[in-house]
């Protein structure tokens, strides 16, 4: 898993979904409910990917997230990129749990820039 944070994570991993699309992944998504409407939009036809949404906010994110790694789990994509979200209060444990879900695989998306955070091996697409 590979995990997008910084104000631009939501725009970054739009990106990236749909660049790994183009390769054919199949991939696993991460994310609130307006990302995953914007992508389904955009999918091109007979390309899997397995959006995965926590809801709103915050607190669905906390309630639903191990729910949403096992549904992972049984549908095996080949990679999952995961949005952040801000640190403020029940952030920062939920943002501790993403992190130790993705390996600490993570990348920092500001404006102008991807850089990555923390881990190594990145593919490719996660950054064009």
């Amino acid at each position: 898993m590979y995990l997008y944070e910084g104000t631009l994570a939501a725009q970054r991993l739009a990106e990236a979904v749909l660049r790994a699309q183009k390769q054919g992944l199949h991939i696993g998504v991460l994310c609130d409910d307006a990302v995953k409407g914007r992508l389904e939009e955009s999918l091109r036809r007979g390309h899997t990917a397995e959006i995965f949404s926590w809801g709103q906010g915050k607190a669905d994110l906390a309630e639903h997230l191990y729910e949403v790694l096992r549904d992972f789990d049984r549908v095996s994509p080949e990679l999952i990129i995961a949005m952040g979200v801000d640190e403020k209060g029940l952030g920062l444990a939920v943002m501790n749990r993403l992190r130790k879900a993705a390996g600490y695989q993570i990348l920092q998306a500001e404006e102008g820039s991807i850089t990555v955070k923390n881990g190594s091996g990145f593919p490719e697409f996660l950054f064009s």
